[in-house]
């Protein structure tokens, strides 16, 4: 039940270290406002502030953030390819898990995914198949391994989904049939724009969501035939996600550690018959339970509660998890929106560098950039202290690097209902604004 195939390892190797490779070079486009002390970030040396440790916080040159990029860059590569993959993947984790600790207003749903994925495959043999090592060593190892990582990693995978569809079955809305149309208008893609036009499809698919997210993952803990029916099932469940809303690397992120359930006769063509309950060992499951990757799941699910040092502890180590997903419902999208003013009455946009064009949404909102953007600006909206400090770091950034200087900066975290996202000016809008005149700050909260 336990078992992984090396060449599913492989498969999640190859998908993880692509999507972090890519990942980090998306940060880059912020790298100096969002990563460095010229920005809003702020620096707790040596290591920041207990249970949150990072080696990002030693130092907030560029030179020096730059090194721990360019450190994760080449390290995220040569996972990808399979290239010293036991170091790489370790120095991925470290890295990885200090970045967002160094950083977490900037965090979303799949850095969660990343995060735990790369801490369970330091202890798998993800390098065994279609790797530079396996080449290099002349291996081509068909086998499998079943051990406590590799139950800690299924087991993962599944109460992922399960705590996902606990949330929506507790939730009046998934309920009612109201989940699928409400989530897709908040972050629509191209495609979901034209899902939303059909409505006599969205309510049967709500509850097709539900129904994979319940049914699919138990599957994956039977014989090998259902095991594959279930990895397959949930692979068009996370596409079907990716293709219709926008968030982010998620997505594919799920898809590849669900291609750890593909099972090794998928890759031998071999359909031979198998009992529907596979062999196990009672002590594996006991052992999975305990690594504190199910129990953060069920407590964050309100299952079970945990005590606060053990809070703490998967805080530091990234075992903190929440798989709600849509629960409650988006009812209204914000925006951060930051312009400046300059001395001959222009305002401009300063995130995009271009003139400001209204209120409406920006279509950038689809750049994965733009997902940490947004985050940024939700973490601002709960925390007013952060915010009344942005336009000052905002004002000492551009003016330091840009000519002409603006005369005033003002930060607004926009809140604007679903079902008026289209509208202009957008209807029941709202906001948090903080404005700094480059010398006197001034900041309201309507």
């Amino acid at each position: 039940m336990f078992s992984v195939d090396f060449r599913s390892l492989a498969l999640l190797r190859i998908g993880l270290g692509l999507l972090l490779f890519f990942d980090t070079l998306d940060r880059l486009g912020g790298f100096k406002f969002h990563y460095t002390s010229e920005g809003f970030i702020e620096f707790h040396p040596p290591f920041g502030v207990f249970p949150f440790y990072s080696l990002h916080q030693l130092s907030g040159s560029p030179i020096f953030q730059g090194l721990l990029f360019g450190i994760l860059l080449v390290a995220s590569f040569a996972l990808a390819v399979g290239f010293w993959s036991r170091t790489s993947v370790v120095i991925c984790a470290v890295m990885t898990l200090s970045l967002q600790h160094h950083a977490p207003q900037l965090l979303y749903g799949g850095d969660g995914v990343t995060r735990i994925l790369l801490l369970i495959a330091m202890f798998l043999p993800i390098g065994r198949r279609y790797s530079v090592d396996a080449t290099l060593n002349r291996t081509q190892d068909d086998g499998a391994i079943e051990n406590v990582a590799s139950a800690a990693l299924l087991a993962q995978v599944i109460t992922i989904h399960l705590a996902a569809f606990w949330h929506k079955a507790t939730s009046s809305e998934w309920l009612l049939g109201e989940g699928v149309r409400q989530s897709v208008r908040a972050f629509p893609t191209s495609l979901g724009q034209a899902l939303l036009s059909i409505d006599v499809l969205l309510a049967p698919l709500n509850y097709l969501v539900m129904a994979s997210q319940l049914l699919f993952p138990l599957m994956l803990l039977l014989s090998w035939r259902w095991r594959f029916a279930g990895a397959l099932a949930l692979i068009a469940l996370h596409l079907g996600v990716g293709l219709f809303i926008e968030v982010g690397q998620f997505p594919w992120l799920m898809i590849s550690s669900v291609l750890v359930f593909l099972p090794k006769q998928a890759f031998d063509w071999d359909w031979s018959a198998s009992r529907v309950f596979p062999k196990t060992s009672p002590s594996l499951i006991a052992t999975a339970a305990t690594v504190g990757l199910v129990l953060p799941n069920l407590s964050e699910s309100r299952l079970v509660t945990k005590p606060n040092m053990m809070t703490q502890t998967m805080t530091m180590f990234g075992l903190q998890q929440d798989w709600s997903m849509f629960v409650p419902l988006p009812q209204y999208v914000g925006w951060l929106s930051v312009r400046g003013k300059f001395p001959d009455g222009r305002i401009w946009d300063l995130h995009a560098n271009t003139e400001f064009r209204g209120w409406r949404r920006p279509q950038s909102y689809k750049i994965p950039a733009y997902i940490r953007w947004g985050s940024l600006g939700h973490s601002l909206s709960l925390n007013p202290p952060a915010l009344d400090r942005m336009p000052e770091r905002v004002c000492e950034f551009w003016n330091g690097r840009e000519n002409p200087a603006v005369s005033s900066v003002t930060v607004t975290m926009v809140s604007v209902n679903v079902n008026h996202l289209n509208s202009v000016p957008p209807k029941y809008f709202s906001y948090l604004e903080s404005q700094r005149n480059c010398g006197n700050a001034q900041a309201s909260h309507p």
